[in-house]
C-alpha cells in the first residue's frame, strides 16, 4: 500500500474498528457532560480540575509509553531509532492530551463548588 493519507486512515480505522462503540459511547457521554456543565458557569472551579486533569493526561502519557509498543506486537527492543523513539512519544504525548482533555469535564463535575 503507498503511504496515502486514505491508506493511513483506513489502517487507523481497521486497528479502532474493535474498540469504536466504546469510544463513541464514551464521546457522547462526555459531550453531554460538557453541555451540562457549560450552562452551570458560574459554579465552576476551574484550577482544580484543570490540576486533576492534567495528572489523568500525565497518567495517560506514562501508560501508553510503555503499552503503546506491545500493541503493534513488538517490544522496547525493536525501537532503534531517533524516529522510533520520537513517533513512540508523539504518539503517546497524543493520548495524554486526548486523556486529560476527555477527563477535563469529568474533573470539573466532580470539583464542582457545592450551590
Amino acid at each position: 500500500m503507498a503511504f496515502s493519507i486514505v491508506g493511513v486512515l483506513s489502517v487507523l480505522l481497521e486497528a479502532l474498528r474493535p474498540v469504536l462503540p466504546l469510544l463513541i459511547a464514551i464521546l457522547a457521554v462526555d459531550l453531554a457532560l460538557l453541555g451540562w456543565l457549560l450552562r452551570q458557569r458560574q459554579r465552576w472551579q476551574v484550577g482544580r480540575a484543570v490540576r486533576v486533569a492534567a495528572a489523568l493526561g500525565g497518567l495517560v502519557f506514562l501508560i501508553s509509553l510503555l503499552v503503546l509498543p506491545g500493541f503493534t506486537r513488538a517490544g522496547f527492543s525493536n525501537l532503534h531509532g531517533l524516529l522510533d523513539y520520537g513517533i513512540l512519544l508523539l504518539a503517546s504525548l497524543g493520548f495524554g492530551i486526548t486523556g486529560g482533555l476527555l477527563c477535563y469535564p469529568l474533573a470539573q463535575a466532580a470539583s464542582r463548588s457545592p450551590a
